[in-house]
């Protein structure tokens, strides 16, 4: 009983962390971790933010781009 409720609770983490885009969540982890070891060698926090997570961004779309093009032509 209680094993399958922790397994419930971690399936449920899974899903609503990694879902269907699991390179959103790798991104997400690496970007936490990249600035954590930013401060350490005075770069500014911020600008490697937003270009971690504009780089994640776009690694998603083509991805998924990727993705749905793959699907197309095996119609």
């Amino acid at each position: 009983m209680i094993t399958r409720l922790v397994k419930a609770f971690l399936m449920f983490w899974w899903d609503f962390l990694v879902g269907d885009t699991p390179e959103l969540f790798i991104g997400i982890v690496l970007i936490l971790g990249i600035l954590f070891l930013v401060p350490m060698h005075g770069i500014t926090g911020p600008m490697v933010m937003v270009g971690l997570v504009v780089f994640t961004t776009a690694v998603s779309l083509w991805v998924e781009l990727r993705r749905k093009v793959r699907q197309n032509s095996q119609h």
